[in-house]
């Protein structure tokens, strides 16, 4: 059985690049191979819509910067928000993650990922 959210984890975690492509798609082909038996309809559905996009970039037809722009809108919104202090707030995509913030910098991370 897989569900939803054990997708959307995996998924996110290939987005912001915390799992490798190699990783994502074995994970997703050994997990859902026999869903069809015990997994809900829109898992079936979600599982089914990436392997397209998946198989769309093992063909070489998009390159992995666009097939993670295309996988980022199936993860459910998610809003994570971190303060450094005091300053501007910013609305990022979720798949831009900060390597240094200063000190009085907050950032909102809000997304249809």
């Amino acid at each position: 059985m897989i569900t939803m959210n054990q997708i959307k984890d995996h998924l996110t975690s290939y987005i912001t690049d915390e799992e490798s492509f190699s990783a994502f798609q074995s994970w997703l082909v050994d997990y859902s191979w026999d869903m069809h038996k015990d997994s809900s309809a829109d898992a079936q559905k979600l599982a089914h819509e990436l392997n397209e996009l998946i198989y769309d970039y093992l063909d070489e037809y998009i390159d992995e910067t666009t097939l993670k722009a295309q996988l980022a809108p199936f993860v459910t919104r998610h809003v994570f928000r971190r303060t450094y202090a005091t300053a501007p707030t910013a609305i990022v995509n979720l798949a831009w993650i900060p390597e240094k913030q200063s000190e009085g910098q907050t950032v909102v991370f809000e997304s249809q990922l």
